[in-house]
């Protein structure tokens, strides 16, 4: 009776010290995927403010083109308008 009950203690502890080193993993990979979270939002960030200045500077070009395109059609005569025609 009495190896019985040792055996039970000595599982007993090794099942809390498991218990325990899965704790301090739960704790490391807490830290470890905040960090991660964190860089990937730098890393989305970065990448978003990218765009927006490669949108912006699109969108720059294609204002000069514009101007640039009503300059010569108002030197040639055109008109800005655009006309549409409907067709039965």
């Amino acid at each position: 009776m009495m190896k019985h009950t040792s055996q039970k203690e000595e599982l007993l502890h090794m099942l809390n010290e498991i218990y325990d080193q899965l704790e301090e993993l739960d704790a490391a990979l807490e830290t470890s995927l905040s960090k991660f979270r964190g860089e990937m939002a730098e890393e989305h960030q970065q990448k978003m403010i990218y765009c927006e200045s490669r949108l912006a500077n699109a969108e720059n070009r294609l204002q000069e083109i514009g101007k640039k395109d009503g300059r010569d059609r108002k030197m040639t005569g055109g008109n800005d308008g655009i006309k549409l025609e409907l067709g039965y």
